[in-house]
């Protein structure tokens, strides 16, 4: 595994559109010239200025050498995550599944009817869909679901289309662990199913999907018994303009599960702590391999899980 950062170079301060390509004639050579040394890790952008560049590549450190030079005076934006490796899935002892397609919920007051998203904790912001789940295929999504596919929400939900529903459950998959979603309209056409482990809760702390050694706090609502974990941060401190532009982590993300949660879980179960604004879903490693089989592309977001410590392989020295 190795962390990739995704990069904008814009002028400082600018907000709109029309101000990202107002360098000053100074910051205009210093970006030029930074674009010519970094050509090769150019990406086709609206914005010009857009670069990925791998942590394991030589450019890498030329990089985070520019950026302590000139973070104070360009705005840098920085978004790393996290790239696993085939090893990684094969030492993994479950996964959150992320397919590359998107789908989203009807939203709105004209579709207001079809919202199914309902609130778990209004004190941490939690939600989830509850039967009848209607679901929403932009046209892309649409035609891979004609074979077998699937796709996150903006939450990172997974649903799936209905022949790789089908194949799983002619492979032995219960039908407990999926549930319909369909498209608006009178007809109520499945079009869709969401994995579901709803009712199969990974026990307490069993699931950390942050690097064990992050300092996170354990938020407990007392009126709906939902938790959540929150990122703690050092308001002591006074932050720098330049620190807002990192947004995450330079280091890899190595999620693990503790025994108890291993042998708690099912095909698929719902973690007790929500990271976000939903409990994250977790399926092992069985069918993990069933939809990787005929949904490959999984393998670009899939996120593995390890058990207990990270493999030894990761403790040591690990890029950057």
């Amino acid at each position: 595994m190795y962390v990739q950062l995704d990069i904008e170079i814009r002028p400082k301060n600018a907000i709109d559109e029309e101000e990202m390509n107002k360098f000053s004639k100074r910051m205009r050579k210093v970006v030029d010239e930074f674009d010519i040394n970094f050509k090769e890790y150019r990406v086709r952008r609206k914005h010009y200025y857009s670069y990925k560049i791998k942590a394991i590549d030589e450019g890498y450190e030329r990089f985070m050498e520019f950026n302590e030079t000139y973070k104070r005076k360009l705005d840098i934006a920085i978004y790393p995550y996290t790239i696993y490796e085939k090893q990684d899935y094969e030492a993994a002892s479950a996964f959150v599944l992320e397919f590359t397609n998107q789908c989203d919920y009807y939203d709105g007051y004209d579709f207001e009817k079809y919202d199914c998203l309902k609130t778990d904790s209004a004190a941490l912001g939690q939600w989830y869909p509850m039967p009848p789940i209607y679901i929403k295929l932009p046209t892309k999504t649409r035609k891979a679901f004609e074979h077998m596919d699937g796709a996150i929400t903006p939450d990172f939900e997974s649903y799936i289309s209905p022949k790789l529903y089908k194949y799983l459950i002619d492979c032995g998959i219960d039908k407990e662990y999926f549930k319909e979603a369909y498209k608006k309209g009178k007809d109520r056409e499945i079009v869709a199913y969401r994995l579901w482990g709803r009712e199969h809760v990974l026990p307490a702390e069993s699931l950390f999907e942050f690097n064990r050694d992050y300092d996170f706090a354990w938020c407990y609502d007392p009126d709906t018994g939902y938790v959540k974990w929150v990122r703690e941060d050092d308001t002591e401190r006074e932050y720098e303009p330049w620190e807002f532009n990192l947004y995450g982590q330079l280091e890899p993300v190595v999620p693990t599960i503790t025994k108890e949660g291993i042998d708690a879980l099912s095909y698929v179960s719902d973690s007790f702590e929500a990271l976000g604004n939903m409990r994250s879903t977790i399926i092992n490693p069985e069918l993990f391999q069933l939809i990787k089989e005929k949904v490959p592309s999984v393998m670009k977001r899939t996120i593995p899980i390890f058990q207990g410590e990270p493999p030894e392989y990761i403790k040591g020295p690990v890029a950057p």
